[in-house]
């Protein structure tokens, strides 16, 4: 016959000391799913850590990861990326620090080399964020009238709020 303490250890585990496990029934964030569902895909292309894909901007940065693309990992470390226009020559004088950067965020050296190809880029899912519209005429009467007594720090920042507000926030083009 089992006793209590039994059904404690089936499910915190051997140990029996730990947290009972949980699992997540309720709504989650789209991308804790990724790499789950790509998970096969990545493999594929050498990457058993999905994160060096979906993370690339964090681990490298907004600077780089702007003119690369990872395209696959092989198993004695070297990772492929695309390189888009003349950046390929900085990159490769970027690569310790990058490797460095990979390592730091799994917490061992996943990537030993890498390896560039010049090409395009995908193109981003998003296009990038533009400034609002232009103000009119009446537009400009009524910044200036409404900051005429501001010092000129606070000025400055209310203008560029006050002509996002006027402008009707992001310009469609």
């Amino acid at each position: 016959m089992a006793k209590s303490g039994d059904k404690t250890r089936a499910k915190t585990g051997a140990g029996g000391g730990g947290r009972a496990k949980t699992r997540g029934w309720g709504p989650r964030p789209l991308g804790a799913a990724i790499p789950g569902a790509a998970g096969a895909l990545f493999r594929r292309q050498g990457f058993a850590e999905a994160g060096l894909l979906t993370d690339w901007s964090e681990i490298v940065g907004r600077s780089i990861a702007e003119f690369t693309c990872p395209i696959r990992l092989s198993r004695d470390g070297v990772l492929t990326l695309r390189v888009g226009g003349g950046f390929a020559v900085e990159l490769a004088h970027l690569e310790p620090q990058i490797l460095e950067r990979i390592a730091r965020h799994f917490g061992f050296p996943a990537v030993t080399r890498l390896a560039l190809v010049q090409g395009p880029l995908p193109r981003p899912a998003v296009a990038p964020a533009r400034g609002p519209k232009p103000l009119d005429r009446d537009g400009e009467a009524l910044l200036a009238t409404l900051l005429a007594d501001a010092d000129d720090d606070l000025r400055a920042a209310l203008d560029r709020l006050g002509r996002a507000v006027l402008g009707g926030g992001r310009g469609e083009g």
